[in-house]
């Protein structure tokens, strides 16, 4: 298996695409593979049980991490969890995964699911979780603060792209047992979300991760057509996210 058959299997359904770019380029930025390969184990966020992005430990067939030409790639097809990167020695970061909602119930490794799951039969491309994607986005946010603060590579900036690949029809659920679902139904009538691109300073990626990461979260329920949404609610669950309280 290569990162390329996964990022095929990753592109069969919906996915995140994540892009961080230095605002002023310099092919050496970093100044060798390795120290990318390092720079990602160090400051891979890890709140949930998985870490963001997730960075194999070790090689195997369906995991592995390397050194490309001029950077550090990564992957894995394991269960609902399918994912590839790659880390730039010029301080692009690059990242596809896959949405766990549309593999939970398709792939071997998630097919224990409780009879009394409403969700146990939901297919493919039908539903997002937007417990899941307010986690999602606080972990990129975070990410990307620690990987801001542990280094010199977005001294001078960072333009942030964030995109939901195949949106169209999904319905907003919560997925979580604890949660009951949304009483309104609010679903995406586009096929491809892009968040507001974002041209940061190192300040504000250093002092305002997660209040990006929640105006990235009200920008996508509202593309979903939820307008009067508690953003309280996801600031709370941010908070417990973050300090790992469930």
């Amino acid at each position: 298996m290569t990162a390329e058959d996964v990022k095929k299997i990753i592109k069969e359904c919906g996915y995140w695409e994540v892009v961080f770019t230095p605002r002023v380029f310099n092919s050496e930025l970093i100044s060798d593979r390795t120290t990318c390969k390092q720079l990602l184990e160090k400051n891979s966020v890890q709140l949930r049980g998985w870490d963001y992005p997730h960075i194999p430990k070790a090689d195997m067939e369906y995991q592995k991490i390397y050194l490309g030409t001029d950077h550090c790639e990564a992957f894995i097809d394991w269960g609902d969890y399918k994912e590839v990167l790659r880390f730039y020695q010029s301080g692009q970061f690059i990242h596809y995964f896959a949405l766990r909602e549309d593999w939970m119930n398709v792939d071997k490794l998630s097919e224990i699911v409780s009879g009394c799951d409403p969700h146990k039969d939901t297919k493919p491309g039908s539903v997002l979780s937007f417990v899941g994607a307010t986690y999602s986005l606080t972990e990129i946010y975070e990410f990307l603060r620690r990987l801001t603060s542990g280094s010199n590579i977005y001294d001078n900036g960072v333009r942030v792209v964030i995109k939901l690949h195949g949106a169209q029809g999904r319905k907003l659920v919560s997925l979580d047992a604890s949660r009951i679902d949304l009483f309104w139904s609010y679903v995406s009538n586009i096929p491809e979300i892009t968040l507001p691109e974002k041209e940061l300073t190192k300040d504000e990626v250093l002092n305002s991760s997660k209040e990006l990461a929640l105006q990235a979260v009200r920008y996508l329920f509202e593309t979903f057509g939820w307008e009067n949404m508690p953003m309280q609610v996801f600031e709370k669950d941010q908070q417990n996210l973050l300090e790992r309280r469930f």
